[in-house]
């Protein structure tokens, strides 16, 4: 038994599969695979079944998902030696998951996130997405003086009160 190893832990993609198979992507039936878990799980290996799925120019490759038998494009280790679908397991995005912190909202958690989407290493890059992660770098970088300002100068303030009054920094008993 052949198995392919992917490259991103805790996941397993149709496109992975497809360079994985090669010339025989559009006959296979299935895959043996190995795919290691993150965060120190137990890794799925074994077989996925292959179909496929209407999309776009054409028909696609999928896997079948073990649990619901869905056709997905990508599927999930559960950390257990199993693995599903995002929608089987449950998964939430960053998005999902951060949307109501404070940090996603006003600190540039989201603006850091849709960088790093759009920095993703593809075979092209269009210049409208270079274009749109400038702008994101100079809001991040901009947010990030604004803030330092602040600190500056609270702190500038916090020491200009301590250095005016003789022993203001210092700790004193209660009489």
């Amino acid at each position: 038994m052949a198995f392919e190893v992917t490259p991103v832990l805790g996941e397993i993609r149709a496109a992975d599969a497809r360079v994985a198979l090669g010339d025989t992507a559009g006959t296979a039936s299935s895959i043996d695979v190995m795919v290691l878990a993150d965060a120190g799980g137990l890794p799925f290996v074994g077989r996925l079944d292959l179909v496929r799925i209407g999309g776009g120019p054409g028909r696609h490759l999928a896997f079948c998902c073990p649990r619901c038998r869905e056709p997905r494009r990508l599927l999930l280790t559960d950390g257990h030696g199993g693995i599903r679908c995002s929608r089987c397991a449950r998964a939430r995005t960053k998005r999902q998951l951060r949307r109501t912190c404070r940090s996603w909202k006003y600190l540039g958690d989201r603006e850091f996130d849709e960088l790093l989407r759009l920095l993703r290493p593809r075979s092209t890059s269009p210049a409208h997405k270079r274009q749109r992660a400038q702008l994101l770098v100079d809001e991040l970088l901009a947010g990030d003086r604004d803030r330092l300002g602040v600190v500056a100068d609270v702190v500038d303030a916090a020491l200009r009160v301590v250095s005016a009054e003789p022993g203001a920094g210092a700790l004193r008993r209660p009489a």
